[in-house]
């Protein structure tokens, strides 16, 4: 499998329908695009205990996509993450065994093309929004949490209000009290977040600026905010811990970072 392009026909497929989907579903399918390597090792029991649904909502969803049942999905979940998981590939851990001109190649590629991406994204426009606010709230979770720390420090350098929220009730209650001219900022990978979403819709209900750093621009999350900034996966969406989505994020942020400098008198 060629790790440059996004794995999965199974996660891909779930993130192009779950706008679609009833509820219920739709909280199922999101669990497993964002938590597939989980998923591979469940029963149906665990994964209904995991996300509060019923086996009935599970074999649906399951034949929605295509398949006849969960172990079938589970089957082509392994066979999308082949390529990633050294572990499912039976081999021993070592240097020996990672490839690393391979990453690097991934790597390298992902932050191509995510400056291929920011080349048709309005920066600018992000820019003097930015610039124009009096307060600015940051928010992600787990290794986008970890970045969405790295964008509020830079903002904060830069002398922009940002701050970063980790309690995601604490951030989605901050958001809706936002001044009028705040801005709700979330940082997702793969736009399927949950607390992401709460924190952007509750900005938006009231009437405040949206914007979201992600790498699936067809996500619930980008669809849900005012301006996107994108960024590219080196391969599929990252097993948890996993920092390789780290390079190309840093490259989007940079690239937001020179907007904000333009203009500015040198240090």
């Amino acid at each position: 499998m060629d790790m440059t392009a996004n794995t999965g026909g199974v996660v891909d497929r779930i993130v192009s329908l779950t706008d679609a989907m009833p509820k219920a579903m739709a909280r199922v399918a999101r669990y497993i695009s964002l938590y597939p390597e989980r998923v591979v090792t469940y029963s149906i029991v665990d994964l209904g205990a995991a996300t509060q649904s019923g086996q009935a909502t599970i074999i649906r969803l399951c034949r929605q996509l295509g398949y006849s049942g969960f172990r079938e999905i589970k089957l082509a979940l392994v066979g999308d993450m082949a390529d990633q998981r050294l572990l499912l590939a039976k081999r021993e851990v070592s240097t020996d065994s990672v490839d690393i001109d391979k990453l690097n190649l991934a790597i390298q590629m992902s932050i191509q093309q995510t400056s291929q991406l920011l080349a048709s994204t309005n920066l600018t426009e992000i820019a003097e929004r930015i610039r124009a606010s009096t307060r600015i709230i940051v928010f992600g979770e787990g290794i986008s949490g970890f970045c969405a720390g790295l964008l509020s420090h830079r903002l904060l350098r830069l002398g922009h209000p940002a701050f970063h929220i980790e309690d995601k009730r604490l951030a989605e209650v901050s958001a809706g009290l936002l001044p009028a001219d705040g801005i709700a900022l979330a940082v997702s990978s793969s736009g399927l977040n949950e607390a992401s979403l709460d924190f952007v819709s509750a900005a938006r209900k009231a009437g405040r600026e949206t914007m979201v750093m992600t790498a699936r621009m067809d996500s619930p999350l980008a669809k849900a905010a005012g301006h996107v900034i994108p960024f590219q996966l080196p391969g599929a969406l990252p097993l948890d811990g996993s920092m390789r989505h780290v390079a190309p994020f840093v490259t989007a942020l940079e690239a937001l970072a020179g907007s904000l400098s333009l203009g500015l008198p040198p240090r």
